[in-house]
Order: C-alpha cells, then sequence, then structure tokens
C-alpha cells in the first residue's frame, strides 16, 4: 500500500474501485461485477471491469439496477478468481485505493495489499463537502455528482463505467478547491 505522505496529493497513483451487488447488506449481499480504475498524475491511465459469479440468485431489483442477470454470470468466475489476477495486482500496484462510498465498496472486495487496514479515500465524503447546499433527493449519487460538475458518466451502474467517472470527479473537485501545494500528509 501507499506511504507517500508528502506527495502533492493530485500525484500519488489512485485506483477507484467500484461494484455492483446483489443487494446493499455487507455480509449478506455479494459482488456480481467489479471495475477498476487507475490514475496518475490525475489522468485514467488503464482500467479493468469483470463480471463475478455471486453464488447466489441476483433479485430482479438488484438487476433492474446495474442491468447483471444469472445468465450473465453463470460462467463468470468467483470473486476471489476474477480479483486475484496478474492485471489487477498491476493496476493496484503502488496506489491508493478510492471509491465512491468507500465503506460500502470495501465490503465487497477481498483483502489487498499488505496493510488491508490502510483507509480508502472516500469521493463521496469531499463530493458532501462541496457540494454540501446542493439540493434535492439523491443529489449526491455518483450521477448527479456527475452531471453537476460537468463529467460524463458513460454507463451508470457499470462498474468500470463508475470508478471511471469517479476519479475524474475527484481530480476536477480537488484542482478546483485544493491548493496545489496540498499533501496526504496535511
Amino acid at each position: 500500500m501507499l506511504t507517500r505522505f508528502n506527495d502533492h496529493w493530485d500525484s500519488v497513483p489512485l485506483v477507484v474501485i467500484d461494484t455492483e451487488t446483489t443487494g446493499k447488506q455487507p455480509g449478506v449481499d455479494r459482488p456480481v461485477s467489479f471495475g477498476l480504475a487507475r490514475f496518475e498524475n490525475g489522468v485514467f491511465v488503464a482500467g479493468i471491469e469483470r463480471l463475478v459469479n455471486p453464488g447466489i440468485p441476483i433479485p430482479a431489483e438488484a438487476s433492474e439496477i446495474h442491468g447483471i442477470t444469472d445468465a450473465m454470470v453463470a460462467s463468470a468466475p468467483a470473486l476471489h478468481d476474477a480479483f486475484f489476477q496478474p492485471d489487477v495486482a498491476a493496476l493496484l500496484e503502488g496506489a491508493q485505493p478510492a471509491a465512491y462510498n468507500a465503506a460500502y465498496d470495501r465490503h465487497f472486495v477481498p483483502p489487498f495489499g499488505e496493510r488491508w487496514e490502510w483507509p480508502w479515500l472516500d469521493v463521496l465524503m469531499v463530493i458532501r463537502k462541496q457540494d454540501r447546499f446542493a439540493k434535492g433527493a439523491g443529489r449526491h449519487k455518483l450521477a448527479a455528482a456527475c452531471e453537476r460538475h460537468g463529467i460524463t458518466l458513460t454507463a451508470a451502474h457499470s462498474a468500470g463505467s463508475d470508478a471511471k467517472a469517479c476519479g475524474e470527479l475527484f481530480y476536477k473537485v480537488g484542482r478546483e478547491t485544493l491548493p496545489r501545494r496540498y499533501t496526504l500528509g496535511q
């Protein structure tokens, strides 16, 4: 994991992780897909999106949100087999993990890296602070925040697309609000 507290915030490699799941309960529900988007110096450099067989039926209400069905994951690998691949490890190498609502997504991926207790950057918390005066139901959902800040979200609830848009949103808002000299250790 990352220990670069003296680097400028936007020069630290970042990997945004997103999951689509069978439901909203960590420990009960399981992932049906995950996406990773790696950013270096604030620029998207690579991404991965994988379907995952959750080992349990996908409820219709979950499929309505992300569009993933039991038939689509029937031949997909289990999470552990899909996640612990060389290309996933390469994307994660030396990067700060991040997510939009990190406390949620963190429960749906297996522990990785030397120090799993390392804190994830939570882009939702950044948006809640930045857009604290935004009004309306769902105002802090990823799609609404992206629209408000001019970020293109090509396929909402596609793990890879959500991860990429989340990273772009973080860098756009961060560059508008944080001073360039800000380091992770401040």
